[in-house]
């Protein structure tokens, strides 16, 4: 029971982060359309559902040689991310951002990291 509970949480934080993020591009458009909107949320919905299964997976494949060095590969990718945002924040350029979703693989590691973490007995 336990599995389908952490799977529901996931699922909630996965959904409302794609929600946050698909609201955020929606505000950014100056002439929105259906079909855009439908695009986007498939994007979404596709990387927000794969991404945690890819984790799962390199997880399982890979926990025996990263099992000791784990808690540092996740600092430091939080320390990466951290970083970034914060440097982003002290920017100050009136561009407006990018129109383009872009895949990012950082975002794809944090995720295995964390499903490796806390997806796998001890």
């Amino acid at each position: 029971m336990t599995g389908f509970f952490t799977l529901g949480i996931l699922g909630l934080s996965l959904s409302v982060d794609a929600f946050a993020a698909a609201v955020g591009k929606g505000a950014t458009e100056q002439h929105a359309r259906l079909n855009d909107a439908v695009r986007i949320g498939a994007v979404f919905g596709f990387f927000e559902a794969i991404t945690p299964v890819i984790g799962w997976v390199l997880g399982l494949a890979l926990s025996t040689w990263i099992a000791a060095v784990d808690h540092w590969i996740a600092f430091g990718l939080l320390l990466a991310i951290g970083g970034n945002m914060i440097r982003l924040a002290l920017k100050n350029d009136d561009q407006p951002p990018p129109s383009r979703l872009r895949w990012n693989p950082v975002r794809g590691v944090a995720c295995w990291v964390w499903s490796q973490q806390h997806w796998l007995p001890a």
